[in-house]
């Protein structure tokens, strides 16, 4: 390799081998409090590279290290060009900042960095950072490691970071800052992490790795909010057993994990809201809130982008408000329920929205969400046969409970349509007394009804025979007579197939069965020997 290969690349930038020689020699010749005491003063050694010097001079005073303003000029992070030799920082000068207790406690406004190529690892793997670490606009050639460190606070706003971010176990006692155009060319670590403050991927890219993960917050304990606006994750977003102390809001944001899980969040607890709307794609991948809880779910509005339907997983999701951009209405809440997996089917979300809809108010609302989710569950697959008819004339006849009203109108129909036919078979002489010695015949052989015997009257005696629980002393008296021949008129309809007798006779049998039926099911509903909930 020749010389000019080994000290710069091909952008012209110098390679991490001649930033190793270059800006270490001095300070690792050097004991760790010589440095800091270096740094601390503000008074680095001369053969320190002048981007380095820059940086010290303006932490120690208090100032943000701005190469884009001392050098007047911002090159665009995704693309190398433009990040030369004057604005590079090998990893291991950020460590030392970082790590250096003389020269951190100096910092008194924080490590703040913008506009600098920095090369290398940044291995912060249980460190202490006694300040602010704020590397803004930045240009990260390696992976940044913070397992298991201690914070005050991580700001990477603006940065393109070329590896992975290695966070598990951080704790930080002001947030997490991946936001304001913050790329990530791998995945974004913060499992079992402590926060103290917000996480906050606002306006952030995570791309994922090869494995399709993208941010992995899992069992995370968070006091403040997670906010994931405008972001975009090429991979799985995951907040598996993670507790946020405020807001998870997912708005205009893009999820990608095609034909996989784009957002795992089962068992998430959610203390504030859990808000899910204004996508800037439609979701590509499940989404999953199996167990999760949140004080209240904010869907957007209809007129939005939202998953596709049965992609989500919410079995055991609890909630106590539902709100949205525009009023809450039954449309917002079939919308809602339409996106939820059809297999294998939960009832526990219907019973969710239903329960919140009555007690916000909305009781007719309500009821008719828990009837569609037991005809939902009506036509899934299994269970048995006998128990699904059962089910299935229960739901047709009274609503499963929750509509006793419907075998009110369903009897008064029976009865109107029974007077028809009972009037019908009278006028054609085909309803005939049940005793024999009832009509009696004169000398001329006319047929007269015996004096005292009730008359039939078609509206009373169709109401006998419908309603088993009351006598009106019809249906014991008079009978359909099937050997009486003749059509069958009811009203406009005219039925050849069938005598008026007999049909009359079939009729009656049918009216009292469905008597039987729809009376004993208004009863049970309204004497609570039928549950509902």
């Amino acid at each position: 390799m020749s010389n000019a290969d080994e000290g710069a690349d091909a952008t012209g930038s110098p390679s991490p081998a001649m930033l190793a020689r270059t800006a270490f020699s001095p300070l690792t010749a050097a004991a760790d409090g010589e440095v800091g005491d270096a740094l601390a003063i503000g008074t680095p050694e001369p053969s320190v590279p002048t981007a380095e010097q820059r940086v010290i001079g303006a932490l120690r005073h208090g100032d943000p290290a701005d190469f884009d303003a001392w050098l007047g000029a911002a090159p665009d992070v995704a693309v190398a060009s433009g990040w030369d030799a004057t604005r590079t920082l090998p990893a291991e000068f950020i460590v030392r900042l970082c790590t250096t207790p003389k020269a951190s406690s100096g910092f008194v406004r924080g490590i703040r960095i913008k506009g600098a190529r920095i090369v290398g690892e940044i291995d912060l793997t249980t460190a202490t950072l006694e300040t602010l670490l704020l590397l803004e606009r930045c240009r990260i050639e390696g992976r940044i490691s913070l397992r298991d460190a201690t914070t005050r606070l991580v700001n990477f706003a603006g940065s393109r970071v070329m590896g992975e971010i290695d966070a598990d176990r951080l704790t930080s006692k002001g947030g997490v800052y991946l936001r304001h155009g913050f790329v990530c060319e791998s995945f974004v670590r913060l499992s079992a992490a402590v926060i103290e403050g917000d996480v906050s991927c606002k306006q952030g890219t995570i791309l994922g790795d090869e494995d399709g993960l993208a941010l992995r917050c899992d069992r995370m304990h968070l006091s403040g909010s997670a906010f994931l606006q405008t972001f975009t994750a090429r991979g799985e977003v995951r907040f598996l057993d993670a507790d946020i102390g405020a807001n998870l809001e997912l708005v205009d944001a893009t999820l990608s994990n095609p034909g996989k899980t784009a957002l795992l969040a089962d068992n998430v607890r959610v203390t504030g809201s859990l808000v899910m709307s204004e996508w800037k794609e439609t979701p590509d991948g499940r989404i999953s809130l199996k167990n999760a809880s949140a004080g209240v779910l904010r869907l957007g509005a209809l007129t939005e982008r939202w998953p596709k339907a049965g992609t989500v997983q919410a079995q055991g999701f609890a909630y106590s408000a539902l709100e949205s951009d525009t009023p809450v209405t039954m449309a917002l809440c079939e919308r809602w329920l339409g996106v939820m997996v059809a297999t294998p089917f939960s009832s526990q979300p219907y019973e969710r929205v239903s329960k919140i809809l009555r007690e916000a108010g909305f009781a007719d609302e309500a009821k008719r969400i828990a009837i569609r989710r037991r005809w939902k569950q009506l036509r899934a697959p299994g269970g048995s046969p006998l128990r699904k008819l059962g089910d299935l004339v229960f739901g047709a006849l009274i609503g499963f409970g929750y509509r006793p009203g419907w075998s009110v109108w369903m009897l008064i129909a029976c009865a109107a349509f029974g007077t028809l036919v009972f009037d019908s078979a009278n006028t054609h002489g085909a309803m005939t007394p049940s005793h024999g010695d009832a009509i009696l015949t004169d000398a001329k052989g006319r047929r007269t009804l015996q004096a005292g015997y009730p008359p039939l009257n078609p509206v009373v005696y169709s109401i006998d025979v419908l309603l088993p629980i009351v006598d009106l002393q019809q249906d014991a008296n008079w009978r359909p007579n099937v050997d009486v021949r003749g059509a069958v008129v009811i009203g406009p309809i005219t039925v050849t197939r069938y005598q008026i007798g007999e049909f009359a006779l079939y009729y009656m049998w049918f009216q009292i069965a469905v008597g039987w039926v729809l009376s004993s099911l208004l009863v049970a509903s309204f004497s609570g020997l039928i549950r509902n909930e």
